[in-house]
C-alpha cells in the first residue's frame, strides 16, 4: 500500500482499530484529513500516520491514541483519563446506536434487563467503564455492552500500555496479546508482573496466528526465526508493547541473538499494517504479524509461526462485578461469536475460558 494510496472509510477503522462511525466522526471534526471521490470519503494512508503519529504526540508518547469525553466526566473518570489516552464514549460516537454485526441496536438502558439488573449499572452512568487496548475486538464487546444499557468508553494502546494502564486505575478492562518465552504463554505471567496487588480475572477471547509477512513468493526463503539473522535481510519493525515487538524479541532472545544488528530493527513504525505496507512495496523484506494484517495490505505473502491468543484482564472489585457477570454471559453469545470470528478469522473454541485469577 502507497502513501497515496485511497482507503474507505473501513479500511481506516481497521488500520487504527476503532470502529468505522469513529472514522466519519475524526473526519468531520477535522481531525483527519479526507477528501471526497464523486459522493464517497476517502483518505490517503498519508493523512492516516500523520493522524496517528499526532495522536501519539497528544497521548504523551504512552502509545495510546488520544480520545476526548463528549459528556461529563466525574471525577472519578477525569483521574482515569490524566496521563493516558483520554477516553471517549462510543454511544456519543454512533450518535446513540450501537454499531454490531446483528444490525443497530438502540441505546436505551435497560433494555432487556430486569429492574435490579438495570439498576446495578445507575450509578456509573458518569463513569463509563473503560476498555484499554488495540483489539479491534475491544470496539466490538464495548459496543455490545452498550447496546444493553452498560456505559462503556474506550482507550487505544498496545498490549503492554493496555496492561500498566490498568494498574494505574486508568482502565477497568485491558486486552492483551503478549507471548512470554519462559513459560511459552501468553498473557498471565505479564498480568502477574504488571498488574501486582490487585484482584483480576483473565478471560480468553480466541486464538489466531502470527507470523512473517513477507514479498509475494518469499523470495528470502523466510521461514523461520532465525532466517532474520541473514545478511542483508530488512525489517520492518513494530514498537515496543506491541504484540509483535514483545513475541519478535522473546523469539530473538531465545536464539541469543543480537538483534541490533537486524538491518531496520531500531526504526519502530506505527502498526503492523504500516510495516506490512513497507514489504508491500519493496522497502523491506519481512515484517511481523497477523494474517490479517497481511489480508489488509494485499500483494504479501504470510509464513504462519506462531499460535496466540487474545484475552481480557478485568479488575475485580465491587463496581465491576456486576460487568463481570455481564461479560461472561456476553462471550457465550452466538451473536457475538460470529462477529468476531469474521473480524479475525480466527479460534473462538475456548472463548469464556478463565485463563488466570486472583
Amino acid at each position: 500500500m502507497l502513501a497515496d494510496d485511497a482507503m474507505n472509510a473501513e479500511e481506516v477503522a481497521q488500520y487504527l482499530g476503532i470502529g468505522k462511525n469513529s472514522v466519519y466522526q475524526l473526519a468531520k471534526s477535522g481531525q483527519l484529513a479526507s477528501y471526497h471521490l464523486g459522493r464517497k470519503l476517502r483518505f490517503t494512508l498519508r493523512d492516516v500516520n500523520a493522524y496517528l503519529e499526532a495522536s501519539h504526540q497528544v497521548g504523551g508518547g504512552n502509545g495510546a491514541v488520544a480520545r476526548t469525553f463528549s459528556t461529563p466526566m466525574s471525577p472519578d473518570v477525569s483521574r482515569r483519563a490524566q496521563g493516558t489516552a483520554r477516553a471517549v464514549n462510543p454511544a456519543v460516537e454512533t450518535g446513540g446506536q450501537a454499531q454490531t454485526g446483528r444490525g443497530t441496536a438502540p441505546l436505551r438502558p435497560g433494555e432487556g434487563q430486569s429492574v435490579a439488573e438495570a439498576a446495578q449499572f445507575s450509578t456509573a452512568i458518569e463513569a463509563p467503564f473503560v476498555i484499554a487496548g488495540g483489539e479491534i475486538a475491544g470496539d466490538v464487546i464495548a459496543n455490545y455492552l452498550i447496546s444493553q444499557g452498560v456505559p462503556m468508553s474506550r482507550t487505544y494502546q498496545n498490549s503492554y500500555t493496555a496492561l500498566v494502564n490498568l494498574y494505574g486505575g486508568y482502565a477497568d478492562i485491558a486486552l492483551s496479546c503478549l507471548y512470554d518465552l519462559r513459560s511459552n504463554s501468553y498473557n498471565v505471567q505479564y498480568v502477574r508482573r504488571l498488574v501486582p496487588g490487585i484482584s483480576v480475572i483473565v478471560l480468553r477471547l480466541y486464538r489466531r496466528t502470527r507470523g512473517f509477512i513477507v514479498q509475494r513468493r518469499n523470495p528470502r526463503n523466510l521461514n523461520a526465526w532465525g532466517s532474520l539473522l541473514r545478511e542483508g535481510v530488512r525489517l520492518a519493525n513494530s514498537p515496543r508493547g506491541s504484540a509483535s515487538r514483545v513475541l519478535l524479541d522473546e523469539k530473538l532472545r531465545s536464539l541469543e541473538a543480537r538483534a541490533e544488528n537486524i538491518a531496520g530493527y531500531a526504526d519502530e513504525l506505527l502498526t503492523p499494517v504500516e510495516a506490512a505496507s513497507r514489504v508491500a512495496i519493496g522497502a523491506a523484506d519481512v515484517s511481523v504479524g497477523t494474517r490479517r494484517d497481511a489480508h489488509m495490505v494485499g500483494a504479501v505473502g504470510f509464513v504462519p509461526l506462531q499460535t496466540e491468543c487474545v484475552d481480557m484482564t478485568i479488575v475485580k472489585n465491587d463496581r465491576t462485578r456486576p460487568l463481570i457477570r455481564r461479560i461472561k454471559a456476553l462471550l457465550a453469545d452466538d451473536g457475538l461469536r460470529c462477529d468476531l470470528e469474521a473480524l479475525e478469522h480466527g479460534d473462538l473454541s475456548g472463548i469464556g475460558g478463565i485463563a488466570y485469577e486472583s
